[in-house]
């Protein structure tokens, strides 16, 4: 059976690959660009005009305006960014969170594990929705109170939360024996390995 030949030619340059990675950066670039742009966008871009009320889309509005004449282009941009900026935050809260509860339940294991298992189904038994609007209504509303809100009811669904403690344990109990290491000296490089 004769071998097949192995061409040597170069992949084109946008191989399906680099396709992939171009829309990737592509849709991270436009992501970072629409955060920052907002974060440093002046309010008075799309604050009330109510000499430029309920204008159609044009050059100088191209969303048009509202019924307070505010700039609904300007006004989408601002609240994209802040979509951006309490998801992204939420997310390495949580996410911090998560690690460090589901770490200290493997290192400390007995009441630690306990208390943190209550936790998890506290988190899971109470509607998600609900626990939200009142956490965020307890630290005076706005996007401190939705950050600090989710970043309190996603921990317990994230799986470093669930994961961590099996590898963390395992790892523990070998090199205790193997190196007298203690449990904190343990937690540290499990935490920042699970990151």
């Amino acid at each position: 059976m004769p071998e097949k030949e192995i061409s040597l030619a170069p992949l084109p340059f946008f191989n399906p690959r680099r396709k992939v990675l171009l829309i990737i950066f592509s849709g991270l670039f436009i992501l970072i660009a629409v955060c920052l742009w907002g974060f440093f966008m002046n309010p008075e871009l799309y604050g009330p005009n109510y000499a430029a009320k309920r204008l159609s889309p044009s050059l100088v509005h191209l969303f048009g305006t509202d019924q307070l004449g505010r700039d609904m282009f300007y006004r989408t941009i601002s609240g994209l960014s802040l979509s951006i900026q309490i998801g992204l935050l939420s997310a390495v809260l949580s996410s911090f969170i998560a690690l460090v509860l589901g770490s200290m339940s493997a290192i400390y294991g007995g009441k630690v594990d306990y208390i943190i298992n209550y936790l998890v189904d506290l988190c899971m038994g109470i509607p998600h929705l609900i626990l939200l609007i009142l956490i965020s209504i307890a630290c005076n509303g706005g996007a401190i109170g939705v950050i600090t809100g989710v970043a309190l009811t996603h921990w317990s669904e994230r799986k470093s939360c669930r994961y961590v403690p099996p590898s963390t344990s395992n790892f523990r109990g070998t090199w205790e024996k193997v190196h007298g290491i203690s449990q904190s000296g343990i937690l540290f490089p499990m935490f920042f390995h699970n990151i």
